[in-house]
């Protein structure tokens, strides 16, 4: 992974860390609002993972260093340690990152299964498996004209 591949990869997860960190604030204030100094936090700290921390763990996993497989593989590449005035307690923080196929299917997926047992599951499953295919096609495709606009620019 190149260093600038890694400066696009965590974009993303900075400006997801930075709306957290902020919304935890906010939360702390708001639970105990002006009555005292402050509310149950005690301090939040923040990280994004490095290059190579990044590239070791994907190493460890069995994993190519690609963007790819961080995105889809590695759960912790932001992590906001909160620090209360009693304990430390530790919240995992997952960011999604999809393309518009992707959240089209999701959306899709969700509408017809979530919490719902439809008839059929396995070929359901298998029907979901091919849609997903064909958008991941149809996707892959799209790019090739985003590729064009930027050699002719």
């Amino acid at each position: 992974m190149t260093n600038e591949q890694y400066y696009s990869l965590i974009q993303s997860y900075e400006d997801a860390r930075k709306i957290l960190i902020s919304r935890l604030e906010i939360l702390d204030h708001s639970l105990y609002g002006n009555h005292t100094e402050s509310g149950p936090v005690h301090t939040i700290q923040s990280r994004i993972k490095s290059k190579d921390s990044i590239e070791e763990k994907l190493k460890r996993s069995g994993k190519t260093n690609s963007i790819a497989n961080a995105r889809d593989y590695l759960l912790d590449i932001a992590g906001i340690p909160v620090y209360c005035l009693d304990t430390m307690e530790y919240f995992p923080v997952e960011v999604q990152l999809r393309t518009m196929s992707m959240d089209f299917w999701a959306s899709m997926e969700h509408r017809i299964c979530y919490k719902k047992n439809p008839h059929g599951q396995e070929q359901l499953s298998r029907d979901f498996k091919i849609y997903a295919d064909i958008l991941e096609e149809i996707e892959r495709q799209l790019e090739g004209y985003s590729d064009v606009k930027k050699k002719i620019e």
